[in-house]
């Protein structure tokens, strides 16, 4: 049996450089319970800009990026 899941909202930022595929990844969580995307990037530097202003739980990165 799974964990529960946290009482709160998991606040996500995503960061891709692929378009499409962040689409994708934002159309899921949206359609998650618990889930809520705070921001996304798609290059390092603004997302790094963006952790550090918005302070998410989660980050979801594309390790292939510069």
């Amino acid at each position: 049996m799974p964990p529960p899941l946290p009482p709160h909202e998991i606040r996500v930022l995503v960061i891709d450089d692929h378009p499409l595929f962040r689409r994708g990844v934002l159309q899921l969580l949206a359609s998650t319970p618990h889930f809520k995307t705070v921001g996304e990037a798609d290059t390092g530097d603004d997302g790094i800009v963006q952790a550090l202003e918005l302070k998410p739980d989660l980050i979801l990165l594309d390790l292939n990026m510069k």
